[in-house]
């Protein structure tokens, strides 16, 4: 096991800048999508995932080479529990391809989700995460304060909270598009 130790603050200037891992040229192998939402039992981050696996699907469906894509879903543990470094660490050793977090109208866990990608990334993980446009000053200050402001994220507009269940595909469309296109190119 190891032992971790790097705590960040989001009020820090800057953390010295941090490398990113290659990205995909297409998808395959397997990709790992998250619900890193604190209230995972909303069931937000299950219909925001539920576009994601759609558009890798269409994507891979047209694709004129056959590849081969598994997709892992996943709901992260509460704060509490919460271990990012050994969750990078069974995402490497399993080998995964991409990771892709979610997480909801919350800076608690658009910060978490944020981490998460940025520690796959340094493990050598294609990563991106699913937050809210709304949430754009967490957003930058959090990827500032750990080294990597360059990292591309995949928004949607609409909070999650005036979404209703049948909206989700149609709202998520373009962030599903992103995320295939954020794993897919350098």
């Amino acid at each position: 096991m190891n032992n971790h130790t790097d705590l960040i603050s989001p009020m820090a200037a800057g953390q010295s800048p941090r490398r990113s891992a290659p990205h995909l040229r297409e998808l395959f192998g397997e990709i790992v999508l998250s619900d890193s939402m604190l209230n995972i039992n909303a069931g937000w981050g299950a219909l925001i995932l539920d576009s994601i696996e759609a558009a890798i699907f269409e994507s891979i469906s047209g694709s004129t080479s056959p590849v081969g894509v598994s997709i892992t879903r996943i709901s992260r543990p509460q704060i509490g529990e919460h271990r990012p470094h050994e969750w990078i660490d069974h995402l490497v050793a399993d080998n995964v391809a991409a990771v892709v977090v979610t997480a909801g109208d919350c800076a608690t866990c658009t910060s978490r989700a944020l981490r998460e990608c940025i520690l796959a990334e340094e493990a050598g993980i294609p990563a991106t995460a699913v937050v809210p446009q709304g949430l754009s000053e967490i957003i930058h200050a959090t990827l500032r304060s750990w080294g990597r402001p360059d990292l591309r994220i995949a928004t949607f507009e609409t909070p999650l909270f005036a979404l209703k269940r049948d909206d989700f595909p149609e709202v998520m469309q373009s962030t599903a598009t992103a995320v295939i296109s954020i794993l897919t190119s350098p």
